[in-house]
């Protein structure tokens, strides 16, 4: 049959037929253009497989490194983040590290011994002890982590303000006693400068009243002052009366004239 009496027979319309490949297309996918170099067609991806990183002292299981660290601090007192800062652990010293802690956790030593980096400087220690270990493909993510605990989402838990808070009190502490300090210098120098002031001022004091002793009693070493001392006839009077008028006072008594000097007053 020509091409034109197909046509006819097909009432009008021209069909091309199904090849194989066809046949194998879903229903709901006929009439779409579908390229084999088509992005949605090549490209679908396969759900991200879960990390599981196993603690490397017991068998609890985390979704992350930082957890899993945050376990060993939790649970075993053991900081996995301060003994690689400690030791400065490169990359293939901490395979090493990570290999015989998990080696000594196999041999039931639940405590390692990590204070001597030479426990795991053996070659031996960079054959995994645990297949496809999590750890050892992401150790990268223990570097930007502070020695502090994480939460439970791997973020710093508070220990990083207390860690904060204890610093400052011990800043505080220390400035106090650095005041304290300095108060009781400048007290004592105070008190010092004060004392000889005090000293000075007494010296002085005392040379003014020898001074003026020494020119009082120097005064009377002269002939002039007794002649004075005779001729005022009032002051001598004054000591003759009182001393006749009064002689009971004086019976049977040693009297000393207290201020009279040389005592020429009373020589009447």
């Amino acid at each position: 049959m020509s091409s034109i009496d197909s046509l006819v027979a097909n009432g009008g319309s021209s069909k091309t037929p199904k090849s194989d490949d066809e046949d194998d297309v879903p229903a709901d996918l006929h009439g779409l253009d579908i390229r084999e170099d088509s992005e949605g067609w090549n490209d679908v991806e396969e759900d991200a497989e879960e990390l599981i990183v196993k603690c490397l002292l017991c068998d609890d299981l985390s979704n992350s490194v930082r957890k899993m660290a945050d376990h060993c601090q939790r649970e075993h007192d053991f900081n996995i983040i301060a003994l690689r800062k400690r030791h400065a652990l490169d990359f293939y010293a901490s395979i090493k590290f990570v290999n015989y802690v998990r080696s000594q956790a196999q041999a039931g030593n639940l405590k390692p011994q990590c204070e001597d980096s030479a426990a795991w400087q053996d070659d031996k220690y960079l054959q995994p002890v645990l297949e496809n270990d999590a750890v050892l493909f992401s150790l990268d993510e223990l570097d930007d982590v502070n020695e502090t605990l994480l939460d439970d989402d791997g973020h710093h838990s508070g220990s990083t303000d207390q860690n904060e808070i204890a610093t400052l009190r011990a800043q505080i502490s220390t400035l106090q006693a650095h005041h304290d300090a300095y108060r009781e210098g400048v007290s004592k120098t105070l008190e010092k400068r004060w004392t000889e002031a005090a000293d000075r001022t007494t010296t002085i004091a005392d040379d003014e009243e020898i001074k003026y002793d020494k020119s009082y009693f120097e005064s009377y070493s002269y002939n002039d002052i007794h002649q004075v001392m005779l001729q005022d006839r009032i002051r001598t009077s004054a000591y003759r009366d009182f001393i006749y008028d009064n002689k009971h006072l004086f019976e049977g008594k040693t009297v000393l004239d207290v201020g009279c000097g040389t005592g020429i007053l009373s020589m009447f």
